[in-house]
């Protein structure tokens, strides 16, 4: 039985010790992206979403779109049309 539980003891500290590998690899990873995008000032999130986009969509099926309207319309527009060709595709 003494083999078995240093098995486990040994089991549990390797699981421990990639478990803590991994979070200060995301950890890196997630503070090293936010660092570079403050210097570049390049802003992220989903903010861009309330722009107005500013191009055209060439066919709307089951919404109207403008170039005055905003990326979440175009966006919303572009899933339906797709939604609007796979259905009659799949018919």
């Amino acid at each position: 039985m003494g083999s078995l539980n240093q098995a486990r003891v040994r089991s549990v500290a390797y699981q421990t010790l990639l478990a803590a590998a991994l979070i200060l690899a995301v950890w890196y990873l997630i503070a090293n992206v936010v660092e570079n995008l403050g210097q570049r000032r390049i802003a992220s999130g989903f903010g861009f979403l309330a722009r107005e986009a500013g191009f055209e969509i060439g066919e709307t099926t089951f919404l109207s779109y403008d170039a005055a309207d905003t990326y979440l319309r175009a966006l919303a527009v572009g899933f339906l049309n797709t939604f609007h060709r796979s259905g009659a595709a799949i018919a």
